[in-house]
């Protein structure tokens, strides 16, 4: 499977899921979500897909440009991460992933 579909069906699993879970939450009684809790809950749904997707992301622009730069170097995915830590993995977060956070109205 190409690497680009799979951080594209995670993207889109975690969103999906998350974005359900919290309508689920502020349904009312006849079974709609008022549109403040739509957004909110889209806007919820898109942090938690970005947080997700982020770091798969960041590693693999740092692999594929490495791989350029130095075709016969090798670097592992562990060693990548192991080098830029928890902080440098989520450095860039809320920079790289500003189109991850959608607005899901409900309409």
């Amino acid at each position: 499977m190409n690497y680009s579909k799979l951080t594209l069906i995670l993207d889109f699993n975690v969103y999906l899921q998350m974005n359900d879970w919290i309508r689920d939450r502020f349904m009312n009684r006849k079974g709609q979500v008022e549109t403040h809790w739509g957004i909110f809950a889209g806007a919820c749904a898109g942090a938690c897909s970005a947080t997700v997707v982020n770091p798969i992301e960041l590693v693999k622009i740092r692999m594929q440009a490495a791989g350029q730069l130095f075709p016969r170097a090798k670097l592992s995915v562990w060693k990548l991460v192991r080098n830029l830590g928890f902080t440098g993995i989520y450095k860039v977060l809320f920079l790289s992933d500003r189109n991850s956070f959608y607005v899901d109205t409900g309409k």
